[in-house]
Formats: structure tokens, sequence, C-alpha cells
């Protein structure tokens, strides 16, 4: 069991060149924003697959990948291509994802270095009648050198805005639906770690979502699609031993 981020998303960086079915008010470059809540989605659920390419302007190394607020059942057949030929004729490797809920999350078993990334979707007996999907994440996982103490806080929040009149009377300003929150701290943190937590940092500060998946071993139980909620700084307790506290909320 291995903590581990994935923060780099490609695919949010890519390219989207070629798309097999497009609802025109759904296209396949919402697969790129952070938010699940906008989402592709086909004008039919169809006999054959459906695909999504995207280029990732250079060929990239990835092992994880994640597809998130989907609605496809658990017949569906869910293969991600990866090739430097941006046909697809030649030189591709090829990984199944099985299906999960509406939020998949999958390590491959081996990594793969591509330019070009295609999703193929099966699912022809969707009862929806088209197939649909919100974020996709094409990237590289990267490991904490320790697990995050015990215990750490996790908890359902809703930030609905409030407001009271003079009378005391409490009215609604902005509802928000309720949000995963978690905050943890990582102990013991070495040199590589710590530069890879200020590369999260600066990558992602706090308005770029990344995965947190607390076990390895069961990715899709274990993982989630957050944002920094601050950018808590690394603390030197000694050479080569850093502490840091990851606080962060779901991303909707």
């Amino acid at each position: 069991m291995s903590c581990l981020v994935c923060y780099r998303n490609r695919w949010r960086n890519g390219e989207i060149v070629a798309v097999s079915s497009e609802d025109p008010q759904c296209s396949a470059e919402y697969t790129q924003d952070d938010s699940p809540q906008l989402f592709w989605r086909s004008t039919d659920d169809f006999d054959t697959a459906v695909t999504i390419d995207c280029d990732l302007g250079t060929a990239y190394e990835y092992d994880f990948i994640a597809i998130l607020g989907h609605n496809l059942t658990s017949a569906a057949d869910i293969i991600i291509y990866g090739t430097n030929n941006p046909d697809f004729t030649t030189d591709t490797e090829h990984d199944h994802i099985a299906h999960h809920g509406n939020y998949i999350y999958k390590i491959l078993d081996d990594s793969r270095t591509y330019r070009y990334i295609r999703i193929s979707i099966l699912n022809p007996t969707n009862g929806s009648g088209y197939l649909q999907v919100g974020t996709i994440i094409v990237g590289k996982a990267e490991y904490f050198n320790r697990m995050p103490s015990v215990p750490y806080q996790a908890s359902q929040i809703n930030e609905t805005e409030v407001e009271y009149s003079p009378s005391a009377n409490m009215f609604t300003v902005q509802e928000q639906p309720s949000a995963f929150a978690i905050s943890v701290t990582f102990i013991g943190l070495n040199q590589s770690t710590a530069v890879m937590v200020e590369n999260l940092i600066r990558e992602c500060g706090s308005f770029k979502a990344f995965v947190l998946c607390l076990d390895s071993g069961n990715a899709n139980s274990k993982s989630d699609w957050l944002v920094l909620t601050d950018q808590g700084m690394l603390t030197n307790d000694h050479v080569d031993y850093w502490t840091w506290t990851l606080n962060a909320v779901e991303v909707l």
C-alpha cells in the first residue's frame, strides 16, 4: 500500500483532435475541464465503439487514468490506446479500464509513453440512449515515501452562504452542495518527495485539480479529485526530513 498524487493531467493540456460522436452542446473539450459537471455526450449509445482522440503535443509517460462523472454501465468496454502515430494504425498499445461507479481510477500495470491518446467506449446497452463522460485524466502517478500520519481529518462540508436580516431572519445567498474535504499530514518526507510536493503546489496552486490516492492497491475506493484549499509550506525538521500538511476539498 502506497500513497500517491497525480497532478499533471496531460489530457487537460492536450488538444482534442477527433471524436466519433458528440452532442453539439456537450463537446469532447469538456472532458479537459476539471469539473465533472461539464461533460462530453454522444448523440447515441451506438452498437460500435465511440472514440475521443487527444494529441498531448509531445510524448509523455503515463500510468494513471481516471474517467469521472460518467454514465457508463458495468457492461461497458473501456479501452485507452496510446501511440506516436496520429492515425492509430501502427505501434499502438492499449489497456482495458474496468468499470466502477461513476468515477473510475486506474493505475496501469506498466507505464506508457505516447503522444496520441484514444479513449474508446462500447456500451450499446446504456439505458440513457447516449454515453457521457465528465473529466478525463491521463497522467503519471507520483508517490510519497511515507504514508500520512494518523489520525487524519476527512469529512463532508457545506459552504452555503447565508445572511441575516436586522430581525435575525436567515436568508440563503448562494446554496452549495456538500463536498468532501480532507486534511492529512505527512511526516518524514525525504528530499525527492519534498520536491514532488513543491511541484504539485507550483503546478496546481489552489485553482487546478489533482488526484490524491491514499491506497494504491485500492485506487477506485481510496482516490479523490481535489483542489488545495491552502498551499501550506513544507517544514524542514532536519536534513532529508520534511513535514507537510495537505488541505484540500473535492472538485464538484
